[in-house]
């Protein structure tokens, strides 16, 4: 699996409503220009983003939105940054696609087949110029200025080269290039990023390219003493649990962990030392701990008894919600050409060989998001209002991995009520 999807922060979309969808597509329509207008249907992109607040309800609903959000998303795509700036951002086509389905033209959101969700990629453009090249440089300017005016360079002088030696270096300095999908699906969007300041700013690209993006993180104070209490309630070790405990087993810590201490706020960190085990020097650490700042555990859909445990997924969770680590322990290269096999003998717009391994990837991807976060609300690490539509607890969900499940796909790709 691609490391791009290995972490997340994940926002509720609830708060795009039909209004708000109808007054952006509106919104939008005043600022083309009239060839423009031609082909854009304010109605298209109004439904499209209202759907973006809801589950959608299969893959042609979610190929549909994404042909619809791709004449937004094509008036701002990736460029180098302008004269003078840092960084730019912009959007490029995530996966291969169907040229049948979308056109000719680069597809900047594409509908994943079987789950109804849509994938857009952000791509940050940042010129490389490190602060002591620029030093060195100014050093130089410097040099030569107080040559020329035959006196010292003032505070004021100085912050006036320093400008003129960054700018000119700006011109030539390489850029670097990074990329962070972002997936639509559930009424929840997913930014495939370990940053709050990344994630704001790509909120803030959306809000101005939409005119607004009412996104909300989907964690609250509910993930820490859920933290906390995970790692002081969990006694055994899993080799000395029964079956019926193991089979109930969903959340169990792993053995690293960051803590705040109650007495000097110190942060504590745990590492390669079992949690679980009662009187050890860790379950003593985090007696005397305020706060649960980030730990490792593992998620398992089926139940950690006999084959279910290698339906595993890995995690490193943050206290402030950041999924810095999302490894689907579990998953073979077989299981990703089963769904690939299937997906190419199912009659939809996702048909093409290009396009297969990664729609299949997404394809489980998102079923193991969907399938945790129902899980959580369930532990109580997640409030149901905050989790976007289509999280209700006590639904049936299928697992993770059940992507691997006979006619799952086909079912899916028909209809799927539940999402």
């Amino acid at each position: 699996m691609s490391k791009l999807f290995d972490k997340a922060i994940i926002y509720s979309m609830a708060g795009i409503t039909c209004n708000t969808a109808q007054d952006v597509a509106s919104a939008l329509a005043e600022d083309l220009t009239p060839y423009e207008v031609m082909s854009f249907d304010p109605v298209a992109v109004s439904n499209a983003l209202n759907s973006l607040g809801m589950p959608l309800r299969n893959g042609d609903h979610a190929v549909n939105v994404a042909v619809a959000l791709n004449k937004v998303l094509a008036t701002k795509l990736a460029a180098d940054p302008g004269e003078g700036l840092w960084r730019s951002f912009g959007f490029t086509q995530p996966i291969p696609v169907d040229p049948e389905v979308y056109g000719d033209d680069p597809a900047m959101a594409v509908g994943i087949a079987g789950v109804g969700a849509v994938l857009m990629c952000v791509e940050i453009r940042e010129r490389v110029l490190p602060s002591a090249s620029i030093n060195d440089a100014l050093i130089e300017r410097v040099a030569a200025f107080e040559e020329k005016e035959g006196r010292h360079a003032v505070k004021k002088d100085i912050a006036m080269l320093k400008d003129e030696v960054t700018a000119r270096m700006l011109k030539t300095a390489p850029i670097r290039r990074k990329r962070v999908p972002v997936l639509l699906a559930h009424g929840l969007c997913v930014m495939f990023t370990t940053s709050y300041k990344l994630s704001d700013d790509i909120g803030a690209l959306l809000r101005k390219l939409f005119g607004t993006w009412p996104v909300t993180p989907i964690f609250t104070d509910s993930l820490h003493p859920w933290m906390h209490g995970l790692i002081y309630e969990t006694k055994l070790p899993l080799d000395e649990m029964s079956d019926d405990e193991l089979e109930e087993q969903r959340f169990y810590p792993g053995e690293n962990a960051k803590l705040r201490d109650r007495d000097d706020d110190a942060v504590i960190t745990i590492k390669d030392e079992t949690l679980t085990q009662e009187g050890s020097t860790a379950q003593l650490l985090v007696d005397r701990a305020i706060s649960v700042e980030e730990m490792t555990l593992t998620f398992y859909p089926r139940g950690a008894l006999g084959d279910c445990a290698n339906d595993r997924i890995n995690l490193k969770v943050h206290k402030s919600g950041v999924l810095k680590k999302f490894e689907l322990a579990g998953l073979t290269a077989a299981d990703l050409d089963g769904v690939m096999d299937r997906m190419a003998g199912t009659e939809g717009p996702q048909d093409n060989e290009l396009s297969l391994r990664p729609m299949a990837s997404l394809f489980i991807i998102t079923k193991a998001l969907k399938t945790l976060l129902d899980e959580m609300i369930k532990a109580g690490a997640l409030l149901p209002e905050n989790a976007g539509y289509g999280f209700i607890e006590g639904d049936e969900i299928p697992t993770a991995l059940s992507a691997m499940d006979d006619d799952l796909l086909d079912e899916e790709w028909e209809e799927d009520d539940d999402l």
